[in-house]
């Protein structure tokens, strides 16, 4: 049984997106221990800053994610 081609691509996107997630997030940690060690020092705000844009940019990819799954369940419904 083959997979229709926009089937895979849908899995292909979710794929991407839930890589591009976990990179988000690990940058976000790791901009956050900096700053925290950094704390007070110039330009530890900054770094902050760029942590706070990552943790968003997770949340909108998150979001993403969340409309592709529901798009997928709905043009490809399980079947038993």
């Amino acid at each position: 049984m083959s997979t229709d081609p926009v089937q895979k691509a849908m899995l292909d996107l979710m794929d991407v997106v839930s890589d591009d997630i976990i990179y988000a997030e690990a940058l976000a940690n790791e901009l956050v221990q900096g700053a925290k060690a950094l704390s007070g020092r110039p330009g530890s705000e900054s770094i902050r800053d760029t942590a706070l844009h990552w943790r968003v940019k997770s949340i909108k990819l998150r979001m993403q994610l969340a409309a592709l799954h529901e798009e997928y369940a709905t043009r490809f419904p399980f079947k038993m």
